[in-house]
This record gives structure tokens, sequence and C-alpha cells, in this order.
């Protein structure tokens, strides 16, 4: 193992190359040393005029104070002008900060000159031009000693050789002062900028749809534009969920330098860049779904987290997901879930109550198939009497256990049949046969089909065969309660209940069909009578509920009833009851 000092040192090392790799990225830095110098020497002749020449190829670089050529005027001085080319910089660098740097070949005094400014290309110009634009220019450094050495930073260098970018050329003037003596002057200068800078960079910015808008710095961009950035220079990039082209896109909080690979997450995100690049906000098609169970009730997850039931979501196109429903209560029912089919998604259907990882695609309804269970209560109701029996659910024969119903549950939009069977009761000591007539409901459909949409209880009626409450059933003679047709067939009406029965017998009375309810009042019925044609039997009751004179007729080639109707009103009081007879 390393010891733990070792370890320290290994991580201060890290730490340190890190901070010197970013400084030395963070501000570029290039040397230039000057390549071609123009010399000028003014001196004055015997006549006391000055005269200007450039030395020859031996004397280029010579600074010399000292008296030339022996003439008796005043001392001789220089113009130099060096040159350096800037091809090595981007037109669009920005300049930093800018220092000079004297390398001399020797020198044996300490007197001084003068650094300055010059912005034309001495090469076609005359001596005394470039003597007199090295004089028009301004200074960058004064009382610079023939010893060289490195100067300080200066802005105004700094400033022109920005300028001097685009023509890739600058030019440096050096004044020689005069001098009272010979002794001083300095062969082969070398003058070197060194330069401080950054870079520009040009930074394409696109959405992954290559429309829309972005954000930076605070404005806002249209999607392709190119912008040129400094180099290393944060800005801040900021996008958002967008619809182009009628699509809604939802945007990742995520961009990518598609020239590095680099990727880079949040709202906003702050980013700096070290060369050229394409930088992508990254989005996904939108995809705006509703979660919920049947009936829109209960609760659900989506990812892990509960949500009610009818929650929305925008999810990126093709990310996945997990669902989950489970069995609950809501809306007055116990929900269920059926074999089979347990989520209907835009996409696919489930027989699973949690589905995981599901890819989202299509926008719409996600629904849980969770089904209304209704509970139900089933009972016979024995006209004559009696109680219990047994009815028909959906095939099975349920007994019904007195005094309670049957009881059961089933789901929504599952089938229901319900039938009541003949059955037979025990009314005062005799047997008497029972046949279903109506459902509480009125339906007189046996088998029936039900479709719930809620509780329900279902009441099956039952009459007696040939049985009935009353005494005078089929009495008083001047209202036939029994006719005889042609072909043998007897036809009989009679009371039980407050009601009208009808019932016939083709054996001459030894058996009878089941007999059929004609009238449907909530009150008394009574007295009814029967007469026939060849095809037409005629029925005629009091109903106490109209105080009415009903009348049915029955098509006996049919075996067609007709519907009840009012022949006569009578009110003669509740205690006299009329009894029509009909004859035809």
């Amino acid at each position: 193992m390393l010891p733990k000092n070792l370890i320290r040192l290994f991580f201060i090392y890290v730490l340190f190359l890190s901070f010197f790799l970013n400084e030395l990225h963070a501000n570029s830095y290039i040397e230039i040393n000057s390549s071609t110098t123009y010399a000028v020497c003014r001196y004055k002749d015997t006549n006391g005029t000055w005269s200007y020449n450039m030395p020859n190829v031996h004397d280029i670089g010579r600074h010399n104070g000292s008296n030339q050529n022996n003439s008796n005027s005043d001392s001789d001085i220089y113009r130099s002008i060096y040159y350096f080319d800037l091809s090595e910089l981007d037109e669009d660098a920005i300049i930093q900060s800018v220092s000079l740097s004297i390398q001399s070949g020797y020198f044996e005094n300490n007197y001084s000159m003068e650094i300055g400014s010059y912005f034309e290309d001495p090469n076609s110009q005359s001596e005394e031009e470039i003597w007199n634009k090295a004089d028009d220019g301004y200074l960058y450094y004064d009382n610079v000693g023939y010893a060289g050495g490195d100067l300080s930073e200066n802005n105004d260098l700094k400033d022109d050789i920005q300028n001097s970018l685009p023509d890739r050329k600058f030019f440096i003037a050096i004044i020689s002062k005069a001098e009272d003596t010979n002794l001083s002057y300095c062969d082969n200068i070398t003058l070197t900028l060194k330069i401080h800078f950054l870079d520009q960079v040009d930074v394409t910015v696109i959405n992954t749809f290559e429309g829309g808008s972005f954000k930076m710095d605070g404005i806002v961009y249209d999607s392709g534009i190119t912008l040129t950035l400094t180099e290393d220079e944060i800005h801040s990039f900021e996008n958002w969920d967008q619809t182009y082209n009628g699509v809604d896109y939802i945007f990742k909080a995520k961009w990518t330098n598609l020239t590095t690979g680099e990727v880079y997450t949040g709202k906003p995100v702050d980013i700096s860049f070290t060369s050229d690049a394409t930088l992508r906000a990254e989005f996904a098609e939108k995809v705006h779904i509703i979660v919920k169970n049947r009936h829109d009730g209960g609760q659900l997850k989506v990812d892990s987290d509960t949500h009610n039931s009818g929650a929305e979501f925008d999810f990126e196109k093709y990310s996945l997901h997990d669902f989950e429903s489970w069995e609950q209560t809501y809306g007055g029912f116990d929900m269920k879930f059926k074999d089979g089919t347990k989520w209907e998604m835009t996409e696919r259907t489930y027989n699973t109550a949690l589905i995981e990882d599901h890819e989202v695609t299509t926008a719409g309804d996600y629904i849980a198939q969770l089904y209304q269970q209704y509970h139900y209560t089933a009972d016979n109701y024995f006209i004559n009497g009696g109680s219990g029996g047994t009815i028909i659910i959906n095939g099975e024969s349920k007994t019904i256990t007195t005094p309670d119903p049957y009881s059961g549950n089933t789901l929504e939009d599952d089938p229901f049949t319900v039938e009541s069977p003949q059955q037979t009761q025990t009314v005062n000591g005799r047997t008497v046969t029972y046949n279903f007539v109506y459902w509480e409901d009125g339906s007189t459909d046996n088998p029936r089909n039900l479709t719930p949409n809620n509780h329900f209880d279902i009441v099956a009626n039952y009459k007696g065969h040939m049985f009935s409450n009353n005494s005078y059933a089929t009495g008083y003679n001047n209202g036939r309660r029994i006719y005889k047709s042609s072909d043998g067939t007897i036809y009989m009406v009679y009371e039980d209940n407050d009601d009208i029965w009808f019932t016939s017998s083709t054996d001459g009375g030894k058996t009878w069909s089941k007999e059929t309810r004609l009238d449907s009042n909530t009150k008394t019925s009574l007295n009814p009578s029967i007469a026939g044609t060849l095809d037409m039997l005629f029925v005629t009751w009091f109903d106490q509920t109209d105080l009415n004179i009903k009348l049915r007729r029955f098509n006996i080639n049919t075996s067609q009833w007709y519907n009840a109707q009012t022949v006569a009103s009578v009110n003669f009081g509740d205690a006299i009851k009329p009894a029509p007879a009909i004859a035809v």
C-alpha cells in the first residue's frame, strides 16, 4: 500500500496540473520575432544639409549615435522599422495583453532609445518618408536602454496589434537618440512580441428538430444560427418545450457538443468553447397521455408514484415507463379486474395489472380495465302463498332460503340471464303448482337477459295454477266465465288476488294452460265475463283503479291479445262493484 504522504502529494500534483492546464488553455500565448528591418540614417553633410540613406546590409540593425563619415555636422542618428508577421494569429482573436522583449548583440554604455508606433508598410517609402513617419508616431516605450530585456505590458501596443490582425502585418519604429559621443551603439537588435490572446470560435446552435429557438445569455435566437464567441468565455444556454410544424417537443434538459461529444445537463447550463463547434439542444417528440381507471375514479401508479385517476403526463416519445392499478372501491362500487385484458393503451393491451418498461409512442388514454361489481338479490313472490323456491341465474339453479333472498355479484358487461322455473309450494296443506307470470318491473320475458348498470333486485311473481283465493272465482251466472269454441277448446277467466286470469283447455278440462294475467292495474279487478266468435274472444271486467269497464280481445287464430280498452265508465262508489256481462 502506498504511504499516505505519497498519496497526498499525488493528489496535490493532479490538482496543480489540472489548474495549470486550465490556465494555459484559458489564455493562449504566442511569441513573434521581428523579421525584416528597415533602417534609415540621417546626417548633415558639409553643406549643413540633412541627408538620408539606408545602411548597407552589413550595417542593418546598427543603432549608432556616433558621427558617421567623419562629418562635422550634428551627430547622426537612426530610425529603424521592424516588421512582424501576424499570420499565426486568427483575424478574430482577442488580444489580452502584449509586452515587448529586446535582444541586442552587444552594447558599450546605457544610452537609450524610443520605441513607437508605425502604421504603414515602409517597403515602398523613401528614406525621408520613413524617417518622418517614425517621428509622427506615438511612443510605446521611452528611454529604453540598448541593453534590451523584457519590457512591461503596453495597452497601446495591444490595441494596435488587435487592429492590425486583418492585415496580418505589424510594424514598430525604434528611434535612436542623438548622442554627444561616439560610444553608444548596438548591433543585431531583435524584437519579440509576447502576446496573450483568446481566439474567436464559431458555434452553430441547433435544436434536435432543426427548428424553433433557444436562448443564450437571455437573448432569443433561431435554431441553426452561427454565433461568433470568444474562446473559453462562459455563456448561459436555455431551452424549453416547443411546438414546431404542428408537433409538440419536450426539452430533455440536455445539450450535446457534436464536435467534441461533451454533454451538458441542466436548465439552464453554462458552456464555454475552445474551438469551432456545433451545439445541439436535445429534444424528444412529446407524447401527451391521460392515465385513468375505467369510470375515472380511484388511484393508480405511474413510475411508482401514486396519482388520482385522470392524471396527465407529457412523456418523451419512445421513453419507458411503469404503470400499475389494483382492485379498489370508488363511485359506490367494488372495482374488479376481469380475466384477460387489464390495461388498454394506445400502443397495445396488457393482461397484467402491473406493467413495466412500457414504451410510450402514441398520445391518448391509458385505461386500467376495472369493472363495476354489482350486488344483486333475487327472490320469488308466490301470489297464493308460499316462499323460497329456486331461481336460475346464468344457467345455475339457486335456492332461495326464506326469509332472505338469494344474493350474489355480477360484473359490468358480463352476461346475466335469470329464469323462473315452474315449481310447487304447499298452501293450506295442498300442493300448488306455480307458474311464472311476470317480473316485478312488469317484464314477462322468461328467461330474461339483463344488462345491469347498477346494484339491483329482481323478483319473480308466481301464480298458483288453477288456484284462487276468491270463493266465487267462476261464479255469477249473469257473467259467463267459461266459453267453449266450435273446435272444442274451453276458455276460462276468473279472479284471483284482485287480478283477472285467463286459461284454456284442449282436452275437455283435464289439463289447463298456464294462466295469463289480463289486467295491469294497481287496485282490484273483478267480475270477469267472456264471450266469443269463430276467431275472436272478448273478455270484460270491472277495473276499480279508474272505475271503468274494461274489454280485451283475443285473436284465436294468432293467439294474440290486444290492449285493454275502456268501454264504460261507472262510479257507484266503493260499496257497489259492477258485474259486467258480455255476449256476441
